[in-house]
């Protein structure tokens, strides 16, 4: 566990017991709390909790992303060749839950140089909405 959820976790359990034992709560915990801001601290808890969940938001990966993936599973969209009946239904991309293996038949099939052109990888189930708002070019670029 990454060293901001571990912090964020200690910080949320600290004030959901505050919030239980008020009366009774223990303020040389707070001595202990990786936070040590006593009660100004919810601010940075709330803070870093929103970063971890903004992490979890589904992202298009990058091509390293994808090339360094060791028998996971991320969402496929790809583009839909040649199947107007499955066009008619899926639309010109389709999305799917895929693992390593697949991935590496879709580099063979479309190569990385068509990576963000007719075939990306998403982090976790992308929405409709951000599936269209999110446009296909070029691969993103590392940060």
């Amino acid at each position: 566990m990454d060293d901001l959820r571990k912090r964020a976790i200690q910080g949320i359990e600290c004030w959901i017991e505050w919030a239980d034992n008020s009366n009774d709560f223990d303020l040389n915990k707070c001595a202990d709390c990786t936070y040590k801001k006593e009660f100004r601290c919810l601010p940075l808890v709330m803070k870093d909790a929103l970063e971890l969940i903004k992490r979890e938001e589904p992202r298009v990966m990058t091509l390293d992303e994808v090339h360094e993936m060791a028998w996971d599973y991320c969402y496929l969209e790809e583009e839909v060749i040649k199947d107007k009946v499955l066009q008619i239904y899926s639309g010109k991309y389709r999305i799917k839950c895929i693992t390593w293996p697949s991935i590496a038949s879709c580099v063979l099939t479309f190569g990385d140089e068509a990576y963000g052109k007719r075939w990306r990888c998403w982090t976790s189930r992308p929405t409709d909405e951000q599936r269209a708002a999110t446009p296909w070019s070029e691969p993103p670029k590392e940060e």
